[in-house]
């Protein structure tokens, strides 16, 4: 069945990060529907102790975007898998080292520059809402090796927003294949933080549609203007339901980072990095204070043109009353019923 009722939540699922040689099977449900990805800026992170995989993504010359658990264990809890409140981080395994390389395939891997600082998002140690890790580059990666993808920091992510996936993992049923990039298109947003109704989705993450597998853990969500708009976590078995780190909820982490580090070197901070612009603010019309529009004062020429004025303000707020209709906003609903959220 497609779609799965939440009282079969299961309590145990396994880690989206993929071992060099897995031996476990996986889903069908996978980046595989989709087909080799041309994003240079999604590349592979190899950790050598404990030997795994993950995907990451570059999102500024020296800025790599992954999943936390891909470089810091966790505290497995009883029945195995990932609990919110039961499942924390530890510090990185000592004497780990991570490997960044771009490339589509294994075969045209480039490394990147060695990883120089490792920084956690805010929060707790809880596994859940915390998933995600910035990766500072001792250098920036050239232009014609990979091009970086700008996080989406301006607007939350919407249910039933469409989205891409990307990942460097497995295809198959035998969990091989993996080391390649791939993409898988039109994947909907089932829910948002709390909207999920379940306890092991957390307010700074968001469950999708299906694709991910092992391996593609870190791997980057893209919106329709190619921005990333989540990292993502775990899923369920049958690699279904995953589930992912907001990146707009981390917003003011990201920028603070990609500040300090540019900072830190002498140069000008990424686009990105700047705080959003301020929403100008309307015209007012105002007739007691004259004409204005832009709360200026603009006294009217004559006490004999002040009750004109008067007129054509208050016939000006009429039409606009009745031009401006207020609706709830609904978001398309998406197919199918409740679907089980079941952290891998």
């Amino acid at each position: 069945m497609r779609c799965v009722l939440l009282t079969t939540i299961a309590a145990s699922a396994l880690c989206a990060c993929g071992p060099d040689q897995p031996s476990w099977a996986v889903s069908r449900q996978r980046i595989e529907g989709g087909s080799p990805s041309e994003h240079s800026g999604v590349v592979q992170l190899s950790v050598d102790r404990p030997r795994q995989s993950c995907s990451a993504v570059l999102i500024a010359p020296s800025l790599v975007l992954s999943a936390r658990h891909c470089v810091s264990p966790r505290v497995t809890p009883e029945g195995g898998g990932v609990r919110c409140g039961f499942t924390p981080f530890v510090d990185r395994a000592e004497g780990a080292t991570l490997l960044l390389s771009s490339g589509a395939t294994a075969s045209s891997a480039q490394a990147l520059p060695a990883v120089s600082e490792i920084v956690f998002a805010p929060g707790t140690a809880d596994f859940c809402d915390n998933d995600l890790v910035l990766l500072v580059l001792s250098e920036d990666v050239p232009a014609n090796q990979a091009t970086p993808l700008d996080p989406s920091l301006d607007a939350p992510v919407l249910r039933a927003q469409a989205y891409t996936a990307v990942g460097y993992g497995a295809v198959n049923d035998s969990a091989v294949g993996s080391g390649v990039r791939r993409e898988r298109g039109e994947l909907p947003v089932f829910c948002v933080g709390g909207e999920c109704g379940v306890p092991d989705v957390g307010p700074r993450e968001w469950q999708g549609e299906s694709a991910i597998c092992v391996g593609d853990s870190g791997g980057p969500a893209l919106d329709s203007r190619l921005q990333v708009i989540g990292i993502a976590s775990r899923s369920a078995y049958q690699c279904s339901s995953p589930v992912y780190a907001s990146v707009f909820a981390h917003a003011a982490w990201l920028r603070g980072e990609a500040t300090r580090v540019a900072q830190a070197r002498g140069l000008a901070p990424v686009g990105w990095a700047a705080a959003p612009a301020e929403i100008p603010r309307p015209e007012v019309v105002s007739p007691a204070a004259g004409c204005a529009s832009t709360g200026r004062s603009t006294p009217c020429a004559s006490w004999w043109l002040w009750g004109l004025c008067l007129s054509l303000g208050g016939s000006r707020l009429r039409r606009a009353r009745r031009a401006v209709v207020w609706r709830p906003f609904r978001a398309s609903p998406v197919t199918g019923s409740s679907r089980a959220v079941r952290p891998v």
